[in-house]
């Protein structure tokens, strides 16, 4: 075998990988059209500069959210801080209470002022399969 055949072989090769690799990468339709449950988190200061921000979603359309510990904590080292909630259209939300009493497996509850916001949707009859991929969110 030549050296061109060779060079052709891998780039045939890398290229099948790539094309395979982007394939894999697709979301499933189910994830995207829930899009609009998620939020963003951030922590401001007195100021109103942003000091930390997190991801979280939507769980009840009464405005109950789950987002994760280091939120809070990042809340709590100042007292002036506050929290507010963001939707991926961009409409905010003023930060309402803090439902959980602890953090429990890195999640936090809590409340936005708000009603009828997008609520993810979650089947509690699925199973996922092994080798399925997932999404965390």
């Amino acid at each position: 075998m030549n050296k061109l055949t060779t060079i052709g072989i891998y780039l045939i090769g890398l290229g099948m990988i790539l094309i395979t690799a982007r394939v894999d990468a697709r979301v499933p339709d189910s994830i995207v059209k829930q899009k609009n449950a998620v939020v963003t988190v951030p922590v401001d200061d007195r100021n109103g500069k942003d000091v930390f921000s997190a991801s979280g979603f939507i769980l009840d359309s009464e405005g109950i959210i789950v987002t994760n510990c280091r939120i809070v904590a990042k809340w709590f080292a100042k007292a002036e801080n506050r929290i507010r909630i963001e939707t991926e259209g961009g409409t905010q939300y003023a930060f309402e209470d803090l439902i959980s009493p602890r953090c429990e497996n890195d999640l936090f509850l809590i409340k936005a002022e708000a009603e009828g916001l997008p609520a993810v949707r979650l089947n509690a009859q699925y199973s996922p399969k092994q080798g399925e991929k997932i999404v965390v969110m």
